[in-house]
């Protein structure tokens, strides 16, 4: 009997990419998968595995095949058979209707004796094996419960956010008053080992599920701590921990009044959050001449979210186009929104993804902003969260999104309209786009640096010693002197610099370096 399709549209979409806290789930051996109440798996035998066969069948984006669907889960069950009882069964090509792939699998259960819980389990990731799909993942309870707090930045953990690149697992925030922030670590410091297991990972997925665990529960992290160049022990417990979705600073400066807000994820608080920032830089004494969003490392959200902070910039405007799995294309607006009257820019880079691609290319669309930074991720799908029969629940992707003049973003991403790839020098180039005349970066650690009053982390020292001479990063020279060609070396020898358009200056104060780049009038 076909399950009755489940009311998915009125639920609500999400825009998340993999690294934004949804956990991959992957087949193992049943030790490895986890349990839950299995009472109406035993009376109702794959009454869960058919309905997300149903589900995938007749709602996915991607229109995945009868055939394909059952042959996955046919091999997804042969696999498990094969992990658990070390025998083999064979699929036959030929199965391809649900009442072929049921009877299979209850032909095989009663000969081999199988758990319904790792039959069904294997089944439903057989199928989405064969989806082929990064963003479509089933959830057990404890994941979905990880995964939503994921979403409204509420976790139990250290209070770390990761960033991973080409040098390893960098440290990009601590939360205020975490065990993190108590014990002592800092952006900037490199994670090396967990519990003294070196740390090898492909993608920050991993990393999460290995820091997973319970309130009050403690890890050992190894960090390589690169203001003192040596590596560092802490033990530290997991606590409960709300971070802010967004924050706020005003540049300091004698001529501009050039707020900032940084954004670090597209929660269902993220838009309320969002304008109190605003509201509050819109408050000074002095009138708004400029913002810069940082939307740098966020993965997404909640498309209202998105749709909340783009009526904060313009008072009606098509927000994007939505196409699904039948071709059909919708129109998304925005309405009793509200116009801005300064400039935007909005700082992106390879991890802005998802509604974070959303919000910056309606922006950039309408010319309410120019983007600054690197290319974005490019995922322009969009997904919905369904309750399973069994107490687990599917992520499943059901609409395509392209911006308002039918920009593809999907594998793509967006293009900045100033390509900066330097973390400060993005900042750098927002000031200089808002019409910031004088720039000032002092180098407070190798990690840490403050430009025009507002703290940022990056990942390598602006400034080097190398033998006997002082050298400056490149790129991020590149910027503060608003050069075109970019120099071949990481770093180059600081200098004073005089050109057509700006002075650049340099100088040590209470032992730190300040680095000055103004324009010249």
């Amino acid at each position: 009997m076909k399950l009755r399709k489940t009311g998915i549209l009125a639920l609500t979409l999400m825009l998340l990419w993999p690294g934004s806290g949804a956990l991959a789930t992957t087949p193992g051996t049943l030790a490895n998968v986890p349990s839950y109440d299995t009472t109406s798996t035993n009376n109702m035998p794959l009454l869960e595995l058919q309905q997300v066969y149903y589900i995938l069948q007749e709602n996915h984006l991607d229109k995945p095949s009868e055939k394909k669907l059952v042959q996955g889960a046919l091999q997804g069950v042969q696999q498990y058979i094969k992990d658990e009882k070390h025998a083999v069964v064979v699929v036959d090509e030929k199965d391809d209707t649900v009442k072929e792939m049921v009877d299979r699998i209850k032909q095989w259960q009663a000969q081999q004796k199988l758990d319904w819980y790792g039959v069904s389990y294997y089944g439903i990731e057989g199928m989405l094996t064969q989806v082929n799909d990064p963003y479509t993942t089933l959830f057990t309870q404890d994941e979905l419960d990880r995964f939503e707090n994921s979403v409204n930045n509420n976790f139990v953990g250290f209070g770390i956010m990761f960033r991973k690149t080409d040098k390893g697992i960098i440290v990009r925030k601590v939360v205020e008053n975490s065990p993190a922030d108590v014990a002592g670590i800092n952006s900037g410091d490199k994670l090396e080992a967990v519990n003294g297991k070196k740390i090898v990972v492909e993608h920050l997925e991993e990393l999460i599920t290995m820091l997973q665990g319970e309130e009050g529960t403690s890890a050992t992290l190894t960090f390589y701590k690169s203001g003192t160049a040596q590596t560092k022990d802490y033990t530290i417990k997991r606590s409960p921990l709300i971070m802010p979705e967004a924050t706020s600073h005003l540049f300091a400066s004698k001529s501009e009044t050039i707020g900032y807000v940084r954004l670090d994820t597209f929660g269902s608080d993220a838009g309320d959050q969002f304008k109190e920032q605003l509201d509050k830089l819109e408050d000074k004494q002095k009138k708004l001449t400029g913002l810069v969003i940082d939307l740098r490392d966020n993965g997404g959200g909640y498309l209202s979210a998105a749709r909340d902070i783009a009526s904060l910039f313009m008072e009606e405007g098509l927000l994007m186009y939505t196409t699904n799995r039948n071709g059909v294309e919708v129109e998304n607006w925005v309405r009793n929104g509200r116009p801005v009257s300064y400039p935007v820019t909005i700082l992106v880079n390879g991890q802005t993804a998802s509604a974070s691609e959303l919000l910056s290319g309606a922006l950039q669309d309408h010319k309410i902003a120019k983007l600054i930074g690197t290319k974005t991720f490019g995922k322009g799908v969009a997904q919905t969260v369904l309750p399973l029969v069994d107490g687990n629940a599917l992520k499943v992707t059901l609409q395509e999104y392209q911006t308002p003049t039918h920009r593809k973003v999907n594998k793509i991403g967006l293009v900045p309209d100033l390509v900066a790839t330097d973390d400060i020098g993005q900042v750098v180039e927002a000031l200089n786009e808002l019409g910031e005349n004088r720039i000032e970066v002092r180098q407070k650690s190798d990690d840490e640096v403050v430009v025009n009053g507002v703290s940022f982390y990056t990942t390598s020292p602006i400034l080097k010693k190398m033998g006997n001479s002082l050298n400056i990063r490149s790129t991020f020279m590149q910027s503060m002197l608003q050069e075109k060609t970019a120099v071949p070396a990481e770093y180059r020898p600081l200098v004073s610099v005089t050109n057509p358009t700006v002075t650049f200056t340099w100088k040590k104060e209470n032992n730190e370096y300040m680095f000055i780049s103004e324009k010249k009038k």
